[in-house]
């Protein structure tokens, strides 16, 4: 079994909250080089 440190979790699901935030922000849906964009950063991030 597998066992996770409290902070190691909290520290990664603050950066995923952060990237996630900013990959929406800094995306908006107009077009096609936007749509580009945004699977970019969905496919970088997961």
């Amino acid at each position: 079994m597998l066992v996770w440190s409290k902070r190691l979790v909290a520290a990664l699901l603050g950066l995923f909250v952060l990237m996630l935030g900013t990959i929406l922000l800094n995306t908006t849906p107009e077009g096609t080089n936007s749509l580009k964009e945004h699977t970019t950063g969905w496919i970088a991030l997961n």
